[in-house]
């Protein structure tokens, strides 16, 4: 046998391993079901809980993500709003948002720093 017959061989060996699991896992959910296993319990077998990246904001405002600490690009009213957010954990009732206007701004400053800005631009976004 070839090199090239037998990557073929293994390759459909490998979908055939694959084709009997799935066909034993809708056995077993069937089996599950008859049961009286909820759908959510079924359907919590699957999910996997992966850890959040790695958050950082540094003293200058810049964001960083993972492990690698990549930088993420904002534009700055974008930042500042997602600053907001974070700094309020709890949330903000969207229709609140004008009662964060000063602190927006401030945080607004500090990722511009451009403390020369017309705030009544801000205004119309909040």
């Amino acid at each position: 046998m070839g090199r090239s017959q037998k990557g073929e061989s293994s390759k459909e060996l490998e979908r055939q391993v694959r084709s009997t699991l799935l066909n034993d896992i809708k056995q077993k959910i069937s089996l599950l079901r008859e049961s009286g296993i909820s759908e959510s319990e079924i359907a919590s077998l699957f999910y996997v809980e992966r850890p959040l990246p790695l958050l950082i904001v540094g003293k200058d405002n810049r964001i960083f993500l993972g492990d690698k600490r990549n930088e993420v690009h904002l534009e700055p009213l974008v930042k500042a709003i997602y600053l907001l957010f974070l700094k309020h954990p709890e949330g903000i009732v969207f229709k609140s948002l004008p009662d964060y206007r000063k602190e927006l701004t401030s945080l607004y400053d500090k990722v511009t720093l451009n403390p020369v800005f017309n705030h009544g631009d801000m205004v119309k976004y909040l």
